[in-house]
């Protein structure tokens, strides 16, 4: 019989591994770059499913949060999630849950893997960019006190969505084989 809690402890250390890997692997633009952590946290949750999906994105934010410079661009601490893509971090978090959640553990056949595949990460990038709005539009409140809420959201939506639709929309289409052929190995390891 296979230890599955040793491997699934190795899972959630790989894929926290990863997340923290794809910080560092961005595209400047503007204040936010194009970055790979949300979608390595995403297929986390599409891959792994179910609760333990989350348990890497958990990790993740809790090394960074001790300072360990795990977020975007090597950084870390608690000055990260009180900055302007700290609402982000928390989007991460349940974007990653609702994507598990939607999702589920992997099946073996099962004719609707891809369709589960595809909203759970759709839904998931949206809960993302919930999240990164609201951290947003706080933080431009918190340091210009001469702008009203709607104009905080309306320059959240300008900077950190409008501009990165398009490379998300790219990650996603990307990452629905990744997760598929994930889900098949994961199967393997926990039937």
């Amino acid at each position: 019989m296979k230890d599955k809690f040793s491997i699934g402890l190795s899972f959630t250390s790989l894929f926290a591994a990863l997340i923290a890997v794809a910080g560092f692997i961005k595209i400047p633009l503007g204040i936010i770059p194009i970055a790979f952590q949300n979608i390595i946290c995403l297929l986390s949750g599409a891959i792994i499913g179910g609760f333990s999906g989350v348990l890497p994105v958990i990790l993740f934010l809790f090394v960074g949060f001790l300072g360990f410079p795990v977020y975007s661009g090597g950084t870390g601490g608690i000055s990260i999630w009180i900055g302007p893509t700290g609402g982000f971090l928390v989007g991460y978090l349940f974007g990653t849950l609702v994507t598990s959640c939607i999702v589920g553990k992997a099946k073996s056949n099962s004719k609707f893997e891809i369709l589960k595949i595809i909203l759970g990460i759709v839904f998931g990038s949206l809960i993302i960019y919930f999240f990164g709005i609201l951290g947003f539009s706080w933080w431009i409140l918190k340091t210009n006190s001469a702008i009203n809420l709607k104009s905080a959201i309306s320059s959240s939506l300008t900077t950190c969505v409008i501009p990165f639709l398009p490379a998300d929309f790219i990650k996603i289409l990307i990452s629905i084989p990744i997760a598929l052929k994930g889900r098949n190995l994961i199967f393997q390891y926990f039937n």
